[in-house]
């Protein structure tokens, strides 16, 4: 476990050396009901690398949730303002409660949600992604599990993949427009979402002027629509 001084050494150094997009699938202790507050160093750092990085435009960072079904509001990393808190949703993403990943975090701080693991009793799909290979992976090589080399797996998910796919996103997005702000960036993912699951979960909150739900944030990241709002924004 990294120490605080590390943590904020951590991001600085991220900034300093050219990071584009920054995810982190880390943080407190998940379903203990604790309050965890970050640290003020950590947060300084972290507030460097969305102000000072990639040449003072920002750099956009993504935060998971969490898993513990639980408020991110107690989580200091992942309801700080200069990070954007990911949400899982699930396979079944259209309408209803189902949309809304059982265990991922929830409250007026979540950004928006990625498609990730859902209820595998009820048959929600996982997420397939690379593994370390072989026997040091979640998959050891067998086929059903993702391939019989043990280069993929097909069984992960939690906000911990939702977050790097938000991240990838915004990848994409700064890649056919590097001109763009932190802020900016943060803005497309929010106007470009996709409002799912139960609609009586959105509202206006705290002066904002769309619609937020505390499960699925302004809802569901939606790749095409930002990059394409990314190649019109000036």
């Amino acid at each position: 476990m990294l120490a605080t001084a590390d943590e904020a050494k951590m991001f600085k150094w991220a900034a300093d050396n050219g990071a584009d997009v920054i995810s982190c699938s880390w943080g407190p202790s998940c379903g203990i009901g604790e309050k965890d507050l970050l640290p003020d160093n950590v947060a300084g750092a972290i507030q460097y690398c969305a102000t000072e990085g990639r040449a003072k435009k920002g750099i956009p960072i993504c935060w998971a949730a969490g898993n513990g079904d639980e408020l991110v509001s107690d989580d200091g990393y992942a309801s700080n303002p200069d990070v954007m808190a990911i949400a899982a949703s699930t396979s079944p993403d259209s309408d209803g409660a189902e949309s809304h990943a059982p265990y991922s975090d929830h409250g007026p701080e979540i950004w928006v949600c990625a498609p990730s693991s859902g209820n595998r009793r009820k048959g929600d799909k996982d997420i397939f992604t690379v593994d370390r290979r072989g026997n040091a992976g979640y998959n050891v090589g067998t086929e059903t599990k993702g391939d019989k080399d043990g280069n993929y797996t097909n069984d992960f998910g939690g906000t911990s993949s939702a977050a790097p796919f938000a991240a990838g996103i915004a990848a994409l997005i700064l890649s056919v427009n590097p001109r763009l702000t932190s802020d900016q960036v943060r803005e497309i993912i929010k106007n470009t979402a996709d409002q799912i699951g139960d609609r009586s979960t959105y509202s206006i909150q705290n002066g904002r002027d769309q619609l937020h739900s505390d499960f699925f944030g302004f809802g569901r990241i939606n790749a095409i629509r930002a990059v394409e709002a990314a190649k019109r924004s000036t």
